[in-house]
């Protein structure tokens, strides 16, 4: 059994115990548009399951699983809605806490599930079985990329989101660092090396012509547009970590989005 085999066992299975847990296909549309607009779910990815945490069944509240990990949104509106990587799942599942009502992730990091009908342990059981399988799919996805790949296009993409009006946003670097940090399947040696040589390349660009930046983003799009929607995935996963702050740097966030849907 391959690891999306797994996978769609243990969502089936969850949904059968639980009738506010909805598995695949029997998402019902109205739940799911519930995902897309209150938990911070990009409409391109694909949400493989859902549990609704509301008394009357609205689904703008509660848990919805993707590709590249936990969203969710408590009935407290104040904060979130919060996204967990399956990487971060993983890593703090020896931490979980089951709380009266939820499930704490880390002290200040908590999934309501009041009017769910789950208890935070039967939670906490299923995302210790579902994580590592998630992230061991992932890795293969990662695995297939050839190593040109692995060494140009992720570093590539990230220099191109740090550049603004022909300087370099410090803060996008630094999260860039950490988002190659976080994808412990790529060499990040290499990638770091890759991403300086770029972004002094870029940054040449840049001070002559946005122009020509905009030719560099049609390359990098189409090379992402060949590759399979696991892979895809996985840029997904890194680009939501960005914040761009010049406008072209947010359009390509926009077209990159939407190069690399999964549906």
């Amino acid at each position: 059994m391959n690891y999306e085999d797994e996978i769609t066992q243990h969502l089936l299975q969850f949904s059968q115990r639980h009738d506010a847990f909805y598995a695949l296909d029997k998402i019902p549309e109205k739940k799911l548009q519930a995902v897309f607009q209150y938990y911070g779910v990009p409409t391109e990815l694909s949400v493989f399951g859902l549990l609704d945490c509301t008394v009357f069944g609205s689904a703008k509240n509660g848990v919805a699983l993707s590709i590249i990990g936990l969203h969710w949104r408590n009935a407290d509106a104040k904060t979130g809605p919060y996204e967990y990587s399956w990487q971060q799942v993983r890593a703090a599942l020896p931490h979980f806490v089951c709380q009266k009502y939820g499930l704490a992730l880390e002290p200040d990091v908590t999934i309501d599930l009041a009017g769910s009908g789950v208890e935070p342990a039967e939670l906490s059981e299923f995302l210790s079985q579902i994580a590592p399988l998630f992230c061991q799919l992932l890795g293969d996805a990662a695995a297939d990329i050839d190593a040109d790949t692995v060494a140009n296009l992720l570093p590539l993409t990230l220099a191109m989101f740090a550049m603004d009006q022909g300087q370099i946003d410090e803060p996008l670097i630094d999260q860039a660092i950490q988002a190659v940090q976080h994808t412990t399947a790529l060499p990040a040696n290499t990638l770091f090396k890759t991403l300086s040589e770029t972004l002094q390349h870029y940054l040449s660009l840049g001070q002559q012509s946005n122009a020509l930046l905009k030719l560099e983003q049609a390359r990098l799009l189409a090379d992402w547009q060949a590759l399979k929607p696991e892979q895809k995935a996985l840029g997904l996963q890194v680009i939501r970590t960005l914040t761009p702050h010049g406008q072209v740097a947010r359009s390509w966030q926009q077209a990159l989005s939407q190069a690399l849907q999964t549906h």
